[in-house]
């Protein structure tokens, strides 16, 4: 059964609405208008509460160029937004990525994450929860911009028998409905990890398919990658191209491991023979025994990878899904683009073709790359 959303919209977020709203409404897409219309109860205070939001950003923006004329503009934070423009050039002359006027301005959060993703999966599935939006389709994940809300709902789901997953997010795109700012949830990033994040970011605003989140996600994370080698080879990355590619190499080490755990659950749940709590105490086996295992697979890489924090904490199918859904067709992208050459205007064509497709098209394709990749 649906989950209901509760509470109203916090008060600061619907008097920044009400303001911002006399100079950027008619900025909003038709489709927002929709929304408001068309909503169930239960959902229009979730989307006033993320429309409020949206628009604080909106509001709070600042131009990157005014802001670096401030002779008293912070050192660390001006390197930092000139790396931005930097990126942001290369994006636009190097990979054809549709810059305009993303991230030419910035915003300083009065908070950690600028919003929380709540990501759910049964007690026994693989498979992700999803939500359904007007713009986006269907996603696996539900944001936030306060996280006390996200937790809120994430308790009336795990009430209702869901694995449930809250994790902070630094960065999201508006896939070019708006020109998203540079925030101080990322600005600080070590400087390849900055940019990275940048050029994942705008992959998504060069193409998306409403309602595939594994697809969507994936495809952004080896235009990253590509991305980044390809910085890295020109010279403008602090770190060189053995280390680039020593760290993605950690990453589809990571992806590898999750996606064989998420198999082996996947496994335990399919027998029928296996009663409700025989699958819960393999399952909680399995989960105790990643953070060691992790441990070992690291050490065994000799590098650090950057995911003891995740593999620390308690885990569950939301949480590994939350991992699985960045990298579940990275090799398979990735393999294409061999096959192609490293030419990426061809990498572009053919990724726009395999998304015309059906899904269960799309999936087969995608999964005769991996097939070759691995």
């Amino acid at each position: 059964m649906p989950i209901a959303d509760t509470g109203e919209p916090n008060i600061m977020y619907l008097n920044r609405f009400r303001r911002a709203s006399r100079t950027l409404w008619v900025r909003l897409p038709a489709t927002l208008l929709v929304i408001f219309l068309f909503s169930s109860c239960q959902q229009f205070g979730y989307y006033m509460h993320a429309t409020g939001g949206q628009l604080a950003l909106l509001w709070d923006r600042e131009s990157i160029e005014s802001l670096l004329a401030r002779p008293d503009l912070e050192p660390v934070l001006a390197d930092k937004l000139r790396l931005v423009k930097a990126a942001r050039q290369f994006a636009q002359d190097e990979l054809d990525l549709p810059v305009n006027d993303a991230y030419a301005t910035y915003v300083a959060l009065p908070r950690r994450h600028v919003v929380w993703n709540l990501q759910a999966a049964g007690e026994f599935s693989t498979d992700s929860h999803e939500w359904c939006f007007p713009v986006a389709g269907c996603v696996a994940y539900k944001g936030y911009f306060e996280e006390m809300l996200a937790r809120r709902n994430a308790d009336q789901m795990s009430a209702a028998g869901f694995d449930v997953y809250v994790r902070g997010v630094n960065a999201y795109s508006t896939l070019g409905w708006f020109d998203d700012p540079v925030l101080s949830s990322f600005i600080h990033y070590a400087d390849h990890s900055l940019v990275a994040l940048l050029f994942h970011e705008l992959a998504h605003r060069k193409l998306y398919v409403s309602g595939d989140t594994s697809f969507n996600e994936s495809w952004a994370t080896a235009v990253q990658i590509i991305a980044t080698e390809r910085w890295a080879t020109d010279g403008r990355s602090a770190l060189t191209t053995d280390q680039v590619l020593r760290q993605l190499q950690a990453t589809a080490r990571v992806s590898a491991f999750v996606d064989e755990t998420l198999h082996t659950l996947a496994g335990i749940y399919s027998q029928e023979a296996l009663s409700p709590v025989e699958k819960r105490l393999l399952k909680q086996d399995i989960l105790d025994d990643l953070h060691s295992q992790y441990l070992a697979l690291e050490a065994d890489f000799g590098y650090p990878m950057g995911y003891g924090h995740f593999f620390s904490q308690p885990l569950n199918n939301a949480a590994l899904l939350s991992v699985g859904h960045y990298t579940m067709w990275v090799p398979a992208f990735l393999q294409k683009y061999r096959q192609l050459d490293a030419d990426l205007a061809q990498f572009y064509s053919w990724s726009t073709a395999l998304a015309s497709l059906a899904k269960s098209e799309r999936d087969a394709v995608l999964q005769v790359l991996q097939a070759a990749a691995s």
